[in-house]
């Protein structure tokens, strides 16, 4: 057997693994049930969903019909609202529509990373950057997800196609300004993205230093105006500047750090980077498998000249880059946040690997065998787990709370929830988000450090949902307000049904359905909490 075509197989190989994963990740999209989707579906997609409903019906941003909210990416959110504005679909058909549409998203960003590494060298180097995409579990479960990442992946991927194209004329410089605007507007963080690459465009390009430098201001301009743009629509829509999601993340983090000591906070800070850092590696196992390798091959499979070493020294920084900023503003990054460092390491895993097929011996012959054996299996084996298990099997606790508010609340009644994506759009009521992720109106009180009852006075809350008594051991200012307007608390879950003697004063519970343990191995009811003598 010579070099090629053993490389020939393992690509077919890996071509294989990640159409099986794309074809099953479509399937489950299109064919699975409403309870097996809730399990891999983020409840934060549900909040697009109802936005974009609103959008579409109203040209209105908010949530829940009335209250403000900016707490969302514009892209993903607009693609949505057209679809929604021209199919007026069901609620079930609305989540594969998303589905769909982020699993043709996915297998788009592959292609497209198939012609940025067609630009980086050869054909073979785009289909090792394709198939090492698209075998990767955790990129398939981005589709899955409902959120805005395969959005973002593709953006991207379209960015990467431009840095890597020689910028020659006008009609290419074009081009990338145009995908470093629309990655900014699929997700707000992917400035960091877009601005971290001028130096790339500026050194690694060739011809004239006076295009290259027009090339990189068109490039951040574009980029810096597209984010303009959005923060406009934000003000003159909401009255305020900033995102609404980004706000309360970022306000959970000064008061989390703000009771620390320096060296406590400067810990907890170096915390969230490495998780970010190591995490970005690990979602990538083309790299890992691919990185044993080459530095068992030795250090000369490293050695480029200076000129293309900025764009793999880009692509290894990026990661690096991206976990110094969550670091400083965030608590915790959410599997969404990885889809830059993903697509760059992916890209830096796919050069090395054609660096190391350059070796063409038996022995590199024999490690495109192995290399292709471990990424398949991670790929296969990874994505079979966590859709067979499901990634938030919780979430069918919550499904089951909103399909009873459905049936047994009166029609009008007005819901606050803190996680209210599912409640929202499967009970077909008024849910009125409580943790002002998309609620403005809600984060400018918290904020402030002012009450929040006036709010839910003044948005008729006549009932709290949560799938767990979770804020039963802190009832604070909530539960007093609860108590003295005699509003229902309704809960998914007996987890921390224990704390309620002690901390409700004057609280009875009702059973509504009878305990089982179905989903999870705590037992689980479905309880209404309602105030008086039992």
């Amino acid at each position: 057997m010579n070099g090629r075509d053993g490389t020939t197989r393992a690509l077919r190989l890996l071509g294989g693994a990640a159409a099986l994963i794309t074809i099953a990740t479509a399937a489950i999209a299109l064919f699975a049930s409403r309870s097996r989707i809730v399990t891999l579906v983020s409840d934060d997609s549900y909040y697009y969903l109802q936005v974009a409903k609103n959008l579409a019906a109203t040209g209105t941003s908010t949530f829940d019909g009335v209250t403000r909210t900016s707490g969302y990416h514009p892209l993903f959110a607009i693609l949505l609202a057209a679809l929604h504005a021209l199919l007026h679909p069901a609620p079930d058909a609305y989540v594969r529509l998303m589905l769909g549409l982020n699993v043709a998203l996915h297998a788009l960003a592959g292609m497209v990373l198939y012609r940025a590494g067609c630009r980086l060298r050869d054909r073979l180097t785009g289909a090792l950057a394709a198939v090492f995409y698209l075998v990767n579990p955790h990129a398939a479960l981005w589709s899955l997800s409902g959120m805005e990442a395969a959005l973002s992946g593709f953006t991207l991927s379209l960015f990467f196609l431009a840095l890597v194209t020689p910028l020659r004329d006008f009609s290419r410089i074009a081009f990338a300004g145009t995908a470093a605007a629309l990655a900014v507007l699929a997700r707000t963080d992917n400035l960091a993205v877009v601005l971290l690459a001028t130096p790339v465009i500026l050194f690694a390009h060739e011809g004239p230093f006076a295009r290259r430098l027009a090339a990189a201001l068109t490039v951040a301009m574009s980029a810096i105006a597209a984010l303009g743009l959005w923060t406009l629509y934000i003000h003159a829509a909401t009255g305020t500047w900033i995102q609404g999601s980004a706000q309360i993340k970022m306000l959970i983090r000064e008061y989390k750090v703000s009771g620390m000591e320096f060296l406590e906070a400067m810990a907890f800070t170096f915390d969230v980077f490495q998780k970010f850092a190591v995490k970005s590696f690990v979602k990538t196992p083309a790299l890992k498998y691919v990185l044993l390798v080459a530095l068992i091959a030795g250090a000369g499979v490293f050695r480029v000249p200076l000129r293309r070493a900025w764009f793999p020294a880009y692509l290894a920084m990026l990661p690096l880059a991206l976990a110094g900023a969550y670091a400083l503003k965030l608590t915790r990054t959410a599997t969404w946040y990885y889809v830059p460092p993903v697509l760059a390491l992916t890209l830096l895993a796919a050069m090395l690997a054609r660096r190391l097929l350059d070796l063409d011996s038996p022995r590199s012959r024999a490690v495109a065998a192995v290399l292709a054996l471990l990424v398949a299996a991670e790929g296969l084996g990874y994505f079979a787990v966590k859709t067979a298990r499901g990634r938030n099997v919780y979430q069918r606790d919550m499904l089951e709370l909103a399909e009873w508010m459905h049936d047994h609340l009166p029609p009008g009644s007005t819901v606050g929830a803190w996680d209210s994506g599912i409640y929202s759009f499967y009970s077909g009521l008024r849910v009125v988000n409580l943790d002002g992720l998309m609620n403005n109106d809600i984060a400018e009180l918290m904020e402030a450090n002012r009450p929040l009852w006036p709010a839910w006075r003044a948005h008729g809350v006549d009932s709290v949902a949560n799938y767990e008594l979770w804020y039963a051991g802190n009832p604070g200012q909530y539960w007093q307000y609860w108590k003295d307007k005699d509003i229902r608390y309704i809960a998914g879950s007996t987890r921390w049904l224990r704390n309620i003697p002690e901390t409700w004063d004057g609280a009875r519970r009702i059973v509504l359905r009878e305990p089982g343990a179905q989903y999870s191995t705590s037992p689980k009811a479905l309880y209404e909490i309602q105030w008086g003598q039992d």
